[in-house]
C-alpha cells in the first residue's frame, strides 16, 4: 500500500488542484466568508437546504453522514453542490432511480 493511500484513508488527508484560475485566491476567500456566514445560520434555515431523497449528496449536510461507529458525524458541516449547472439533467426516471447523482 503506498504512503499516499494510507494517509488518505487513515488520516483523512485530501488534495485538490487548480489551475488555470487567475483569481483563484480571490474567489477562495469570497467562498469562505459565504460559508461562514451560511453556517452561522440558524438551524432551522439550513434544514431547508438539505435534501434527504439524495442521501444528503446535494445541499447542507451537518450530522447526517455517519462515521463507522454508527455515530453522526458532528465535526463538520458539508454543502454538496454541483458547479458547473444548477439542473443536471431533467429526465426524471434517472432521478428516481439514482437520487444521490442527479
Amino acid at each position: 500500500e503506498q504512503w499516499s493511500q494510507r494517509k488518505v484513508r487513515d488520516e483523512g488527508l485530501g488534495l485538490i488542484v487548480v489551475k488555470d484560475f487567475p483569481d483563484f485566491q480571490k474567489e477562495r476567500e469570497a467562498a469562505l466568508r459565504a460559508v461562514r456566514d451560511f453556517a452561522n445560520l440558524p438551524e432551522e434555515v439550513k434544514e431547508r437546504y438539505t435534501d434527504p431523497v439524495s442521501n444528503y449528496s446535494f445541499g447542507w449536510s451537518h450530522g447526517k453522514e455517519k462515521m463507522r461507529s454508527g455515530v453522526p458525524d458532528m465535526a463538520k458541516g458539508s454543502y454538496y453542490a454541483n458547479p458547473l449547472q444548477n439542473v443536471i439533467t431533467q429526465d426524471q426516471s434517472l432521478k428516481e432511480q439514482f437520487p444521490e447523482l442527479y
